[in-house]
């Protein structure tokens, strides 16, 4: 991708590989179904006891809660049973995804997008992760939609419709997916709006941990300085990702203090961010440091 924003390691993080969200709590009316089988299924799954966890998987799911037929879907998913095993966890799955349990219904569209005891199906697939992510709020079947529609592979390519799906993976709580819209708004022709979008977009992955983000808000701030209104400035975006041992952050960091931009010029301040960018391994931080070292 070509960046347009200088000093900056723009890419897209690589796709969500723990797709499964093993969350096996969902909201259900216990006094319509016996709550207490489920809780006794639950305590035994995370205690590695995965025969007991059936049995009382299979009881609670038989007794109507779908947690249950969830639960099961998820052992025998999880097991060593191959392809058949598989295809008898989708019949589980199905079966709480009708009664929209979000994570079944994500665990089903992976079943089609992968050929999982099934066929492979990328429309049915691509179908479900946007029903399960407009309609249940399930941040990883929106990060799935939104590759998707990047990889272009299935289905028409599209950047915008990307863009979408990985702004509400984003507002999901996602935080990569925040990272990857920015990248995305990036990739068009910015204008004040983009620019606005893809700085808060960049402080939300931030603020989640995805240090890229903190660094590529850097970058938006720097050259558009006018967005900087109550925030942190480019020097402290890159100095909280240089913290982080982030060698880009720290390259950056070195760099405005090396040429005084937006901060007083200092070349031991900048001789010390160049080589902590070289000691977290990048190269060219290496190179700066050799030449501020011998001025």
């Amino acid at each position: 991708m070509n960046a347009k924003w200088p000093v900056v390691a723009i890419f897209l993080l690589a796709s969500f590989t723990n797709r499964s969200e093993t969350v096996l709590h969902e909201d259900v009316d216990c006094a319509k179904t016996d709550c207490a089988v489920y809780d006794r299924a639950v305590a035994a799954y995370r205690q590695g006891r995965s025969s007991e966890a059936s049995a009382l998987f299979l009881r609670a799911c038989d007794k109507g809660d779908f947690r249950g037929c969830y639960g099961q879907g998820l052992i025998l998913f999880e097991s060593d049973g191959g392809s058949e095993s598989k295809k008898k966890a989708n019949r589980y799955f199905e079966m709480a995804c009708d009664k929209d349990h979000r994570n079944a219904c994500h665990y089903l569209a992976v079943a089609y997008h992968e050929g999982l005891g099934t066929s492979v199906n990328m429309e049915l697939a691509l179908k479900m992760y946007k029903d399960n992510c407009k309609g249940r709020g399930h941040k990883i079947s929106c990060y799935e939609a939104a590759f998707i529609y990047l990889d272009g592979a299935h289905v028409q390519k599209s950047n915008s419709l990307a863009t979408e799906y990985f702004e509400r993976s984003c507002e999901a709580g996602f935080w990569s997916a925040c990272y990857n819209a920015a990248t995305l708004i990036n990739e068009k022709t910015i204008n004040g709006a983009d620019a606005t979008l893809m700085l808060s977009l960049y402080r939300k992955a931030c603020s989640g941990g995805i240090l890229d983000g903190c660094n590529s808000a850097g970058t938006v701030l720097e050259s558009k300085p006018s967005l900087h209104v109550g925030g942190e400035t480019a020097a402290e975006m890159y100095r909280y990702a240089c913290d982080n041992d982030h060698s880009m952050g720290c390259y950056n960091l070195a760099r405005l203090y090396f040429f005084g931009i937006d901060l007083q010029r200092d070349s031991k301040l900048s001789l010390k961010f160049y080589q902590k960018a070289c000691d977290t391994g990048f190269e060219n931080g290496c190179v700066m440091a050799s030449i501020v070292e011998d001025e």
